[in-house]
């Protein structure tokens, strides 16, 4: 099988398409311990099973357990979010298209010089990675790196004492939050019509986007409700406000017990030129900010958004947060006046 054959398989696998694979090759696959083999050859026919994935560190700490449900691939560990799926496919694909290129050390006592002693070892280095697929697994011990840093790795499975040096990089994301959906929406400023931003114990402050055909930019956001009408602000912060949604990603997520007993420190709501809303009430717990996220209107995004955020509350980068949070006294040009 090529490798566009068996990339073909992984992406049809991971997009939740199954009964797919060409039957002619199933038994032309057998195991081998040849140079140039793949070294996973036996999970190849089951390509299409694959249901499961457990990576495991040092101490057999389990860093993430990612399973399919209902055609979607989640993680278990943060309550059955969306995973990402091209995470996921880049890990499946480097696995089971690795073929062996050097057979390196079977002997224990030199494992660590490769990274690929037993992940029960309290100071392992490397990364196990199971595969679960119609009722078995395969599992493989990902080491260092080899002497082509971004093209080969030093591996081991972890019944074998062979060690290998294969053909693909095999990149293990060392972080759960690594396999995380991260992006939740992307709204630039031009799709926005009105933004209420209301800080703790102060005045909530209403931002419109105003279009001036007269002007090189066609369009500004405006303070509307200035304690002084007479007072100057700095456009720069408004357009942080503004654009605070573009690219929009979260950093981790959480159960909804994380914010109980404690105050939002902001509550801000942007309205979309479609009649789209969408409200972020955060939270500044010891510098970690969150935010609960309701959403509501006709766009495409709001259902998915909607299934992400039911019962949880998103950990937000702090640029996102600092970026929406502004009151009016933040926005406006510092005089002489205010510094005396």
């Amino acid at each position: 099988m090529n490798s566009k054959s068996l990339l073909a398989l992984i992406l049809l696998t991971l997009l939740g398409v199954g009964g797919y694979y060409i039957s002619s090759q199933q038994n032309s696959i057998n195991r081998s311990a040849s140079i140039g083999e793949v070294l996973l050859a036996d999970v190849l026919p089951h390509v299409n099973s694959i249901e499961k994935i457990i990576i495991t560190g040092a101490g057999n700490t389990t860093v993430v357990t990612l399973h399919k449900q209902g055609g979607t691939w989640q993680v278990a560990e943060r309550d059955n979010y969306p995973a990402e799926i091209a995470t996921i496919r880049s890990l499946v694909v480097a696995l089971l298209e690795a073929r062996m290129l050097e057979e390196k050390t079977s002997n224990p006592d030199l494992y660590a010089r490769l990274g690929v002693e037993a992940i029960s070892h309290a100071d392992a280095q490397g990364m196990q990675v199971t595969l679960y697929y119609a009722d078995q697994s395969a599992a493989l011990i990902i080491g260092n790196p080899g002497p082509q840093l971004n093209k080969n790795r030093y591996v081991r499975e972890p019944d074998a004492a062979t060690t290998w040096l294969v053909d693909q990089k095999i990149d293990v994301k060392h972080e759960l939050t690594h396999w995380l959906e991260k992006d939740l929406f992307s709204i630039e400023p031009e799709q926005i019509t009105q933004v209420a931003v209301t800080v703790a114990d102060s005045a909530t402050m209403l931002i419109e986007h105003q279009h001036d055909t007269n002007t090189p930019e066609g369009s500004h956001f405006k303070v509307t409700n200035l304690s002084d009408p007479r007072a100057q602000v700095v456009d720069a912060e408004l357009q942080q406000i503004s654009n605070a949604l573009s690219s929009f990603q979260l950093l981790d997520v959480a159960t909804r017990e994380i914010i109980a007993g404690h105050s939002a420190s902001l509550n801000i709501e942007y309205q979309l030129n479609d009649g789209s809303v969408i409200a972020l009430e955060a939270y500044d717990l010891d510098g970690q900010r969150y935010a609960v996220i309701n959403v509501s209107g006709p766009a495409e995004f709001v259902t998915r958004v909607q299934e992400k955020s039911q019962g949880r509350v998103f950990k937000l980068p702090n640029v996102s947060y600092e970026a929406m949070f502004k009151r009016e006294e933040d926005v406006l040009v510092i005089t002489e006046d205010m510094l005396n």
